[in-house]
């Protein structure tokens, strides 16, 4: 383990692998399921960072850093797939603000086994089959339609009413 800062290597006997620990990108896109099997696809991104105490650690168990993010990525896609398939469509739908949170609680569980310390995930995106998107399009349409027509019934009944006070007073100026 070198500090950084200037160090003498003997370039026969020594090899250095350099590792960044800058805050660290990640993005990663996936398909998966729903609990009621509605196929989805999303992506996320998020922030890491290599725990400088673990990179000796890192360097026996992974290697390089690239290997390191590789296995990484990986992990965090299954941990997303396995928040996303607690939930029906719908409800993804519904607490979509509530799923960053929830996944980067599941992807922090990593940080002991990577070395690493995660800073945020967030849900990028979220897409269902056009089939789903258009059963959800034509549950809206038929719920605006329902308000239509109770709206309507409304209507006709004070009409109705007005008509009917409407008779009785031109009865009733009649006798």
């Amino acid at each position: 383990s070198i500090d950084g800062g200037l160090n003498f290597v003997n370039p026969i006997t020594d090899t250095v692998t350099v590792y960044d620990l800058k805050v660290q990108a990640y993005e990663a896109a996936f398909a998966s399921y729903t609990k009621d099997a509605q196929p989805v696809t999303g992506s996320i991104e998020g922030q890491y960072q290599l725990d400088p105490a673990k990179i000796m650690d890192i360097a026996q168990e992974y290697g390089t850093q690239e290997q390191l993010a590789s296995k990484l990525g990986n992990t965090i896609e299954e941990k997303t797939k396995i928040v996303f398939a607690r939930y029906g469509a719908m409800n993804l739908l519904e607490k979509r603000e509530g799923l960053s949170p929830e996944v980067t609680i599941a992807v922090r569980e990593l940080e002991d086994q990577f070395n690493v310390k995660f800073n945020q995930v967030i849900i990028r995106d979220i897409d269902f089959s056009d089939a789903f998107e258009a059963s959800v399009e034509a549950k809206m349409e038929a719920e605006q339609a329902a308000l239509k027509a109770e709206q309507d019934k409304k209507t006709a009944v004070i009409k109705a009413q007005q008509a009917q006070e409407v008779a009785e007073i031109t009865a009733q100026a009649a006798i």
